[in-house]
């Protein structure tokens, strides 16, 4: 992928200026203020576009930065040649925001819409800052000889931030979450613990249950002890009913001796009324009076009348016949009712009334206990649901756990261990610029020999350390980009070198070009390369 050439209309101090590319080095060796920074804003603006800006934006961004106060357009275009072909990137940026811009490419003079807007993610395969952080050099730049790990230097380095410690953070985070939901060792876990709470509501529920399926076998003996609670009341009210008619019948019977049909007291009295009569009669006979004689016959009749009346009549016998019959009969049924046992109702009654006050507080017992059963049920369906949202969890932190793993390792694979081997070709060649052997271990930590010691990165120069800086980046240049290597643009990345070891650098900057096109920028003409 190489730069052809760039229009400016407006851009910050610049205004229609056009500039064409060299294909290997191109060199701006100008005063500071010349617009340098400028130029390589509006490079990267090309492909990535302005971030909007409002009024309460706290970073003076390029948006701010380069609009051009005197008017017109701002923006321009720029060609570059990738894949092949020959592209054309058109853009003009609003004052303020990003809807607003204009954005048209051209492929071969035509239109094309294939980038989609996107045009240095398609083009590079990164995004905007961490193509700012490969493809952009100057003095700034970090360094990797610190201590650290390869994956989390990377990410700081192609992110933009800091995170050292992120990858060994996360693994442990990872793995102190893995070990709170399930311990390797003891049951004091989240799972382990749910799954005994899950146990322990299961076995209150199955006794429950257990408990409201014995409540249909109470309501029905309840029901059946009711219902002969019942035919005993029947029975006592047939009974007191019987034994009020036996009594009645009792007294209308005469007993088998052959006692006499009328009462004892009339019976007597109309014997007396007879005598009376008789005496009567007799006295007044014995006075000579007539009249006697209607006394005595009255006292004769009745004499007369009294044992016909006691006789038995056929009509009498047979009714005494059918009262005796009925008692007889009234009397087997009540002893029917008192069974064959011989217990009585009353006393068959008060068992029922204890059975039934037994059934009763048993069933309200186990109403109690199973009126908490959808409140266990529903504690049960919330722990299960607790249990599944811990498993799933855990499956996932494990997940994660080894997709980073593997992430690690494929990432050591494919960047750390090329990476490494790159940086040591790359410093082998400036090795007499450094002024001492340099190596890298695979979590990119820099040492160097000296006396015959190997000793750490941090005791190189500023300058050293940029020169070990290049040779990194280099070497991740040429394994991050997989299909076409970009440009490369350096602003004044190595002031601090002196200028014997800045001729050094300038030669591998000059066998570099003939496989990246570098654009490079520097005010001084000592550090230009020649």
């Amino acid at each position: 992928m190489k730069l052809l050439s760039l229009y400016i209309e407006n851009y910050g101090k610049f205004s229609q200026f056009s500039y064409d590319f060299s294909p290997y080095i191109t060199q701006f060796c100008e005063d500071n203020g010349y617009g340098k920074t400028t130029l390589a804003s509006f490079i990267k603006a090309m492909f990535y576009g302005l971030p909007s800006y409002t009024v309460r934006s706290k970073e003076y961004d390029d948006r701010r930065r380069y609009y051009p106060f005197h008017g017109g357009k701002f923006g321009g275009n720029l060609r570059f040649e990738w894949q092949g072909k020959e592209y054309r990137i058109e853009r003009f940026f609003d004052k303020k925001s990003v809807a607003k811009d204009e954005c048209r490419v051209f492929c071969e003079n035509l239109p094309t819409a294939e980038f989609q807007g996107e045009i240095g993610n398609a083009v590079f395969g990164l995004d905007e800052n961490s193509f700012t952080r490969t493809a952009f050099f100057n003095a700034e730049d970090p360094t990797f000889c610190d201590a650290g790990n390869a994956v989390e230097k990377l990410s700081g380095f192609v992110g933009g931030e800091r995170t050292d410690g992120d990858y060994s953070r996360a693994v442990d985070s990872l793995e102190k979450g893995i070990k709170e939901l399930k311990a390797t060792r003891g049951a004091n876990d989240l799972i382990s613990k749910q799954k005994q709470e899950i146990f322990e509501l299961n076995a209150t529920v199955s006794n429950l249950q257990e408990i409201e399926r014995s409540l249909s076998g109470l309501y029905a003996e309840r029901k059946r002890l009711a219902e002969e609670q019942k035919t005993l009341f029947q029975l006592r009210r047939e009974e007191i009913a019987l034994q009020s008619k036996i009594e009645l019948l009792k007294t209308r019977t005469q007993p088998k001796n052959g006692s006499p049909a009328l009462p004892k007291r009339r019976y007597i009295g109309g014997a007396l009324i007879a005598c009376l009569f008789l005496l009567t009669g007799v006295i007044q006979l014995a006075c000579f009076s007539l009249w006697g004689i209607l006394p005595l016959g009255l006292g004769l009749a009745c004499g007369v009348a009294i044992p016909l009346l006691a006789r038995k009549t056929p009509s009498s016998v047979s009714a005494e016949n059918e009262n005796e019959k009925e008692l007889r009969l009234l009397e087997e049924r009540l002893a029917r009712l008192y069974g064959d046992g011989g217990t009585r109702i009353e006393q068959r009654t008060a068992e029922i009334n204890r059975e039934l006050a037994s059934v009763d507080g048993r069933i309200a017992d186990g109403e109690r206990e199973t009126a908490r059963l959808g409140e266990y049920i529903n504690r049960l369906e919330n722990a299960r649901e607790q249990l599944s949202f811990y498993e799933t969890r855990y499956a996932l932190l494990v997940k994660t756990k080894t997709a980073l793993e593997n992430a690690q390792s494929r990432l050591q694979s494919k960047y750390v261990n090329p990476m490494k081997r790159g940086f040591l070709e790359y410093a082998e060649t400036v090795e007499k610029t450094l002024g001492e052997k340099i190596n890298m271990d695979e979590n990119f930590r820099i040492t160097f020999e000296r006396g015959g010691e190997l000793r750490s990165g941090e005791h190189l120069s500023a300058g050293q350390r940029a020169v070990a800086n290049l040779c990194f980046r280099l070497a991740f240049i040429d394994n991050a980009y997989e299909n076409e290597p970009p440009f490369l643009l350096f602003d004044d990345p190595f002031v601090s070198l002196d200028e014997g070891h800045f001729q050094r650098v300038a030669k591998l900057l000059r066998a570099l070009c003939e496989e990246k096109q570098i654009i490079y920028f520097c005010c001084h003409e000592s550090r230009k390369i020649k």
